[in-house]
């Protein structure tokens, strides 16, 4: 989840910087530094989207196996109060 905060904002950052640069450039072509930082822009999306594939893999096989132990924190809770409401039968428990 932070992973996938993480990845959200640098892309922000990285279309903020994109969009800085065409606006001051008005040549494009011509301008060195905005072909970089374009090129890099594009190799760092690329990075990021297969790092947030990862993570939605991750986040699906931990949803599953969340699921999982669903039923048991069910009993468990009940447990939980049965064995609290016992003060109200008899004081000793």
């Amino acid at each position: 989840m932070l992973d996938s905060a993480k990845f959200k904002s640098k892309l922000q950052e990285t279309e903020n910087q994109i969009l800085k640069v065409l606006q001051d450039s008005k040549d494009i072509l011509g301008d060195a530094t905005a072909i970089e930082i374009l090129s890099a822009a594009s190799v760092l999306t690329v990075e990021i989207e297969k790092k947030q594939e990862i993570a939605k893999v991750t986040e699906l096989d931990i949803d599953a196996n969340r699921i999982l132990y669903k039923p048991i924190a069910l009993r468990t809770a009940g447990l939980f109060f049965c064995i609290q409401d016992m003060c109200l039968i008899d004081p000793m428990y």
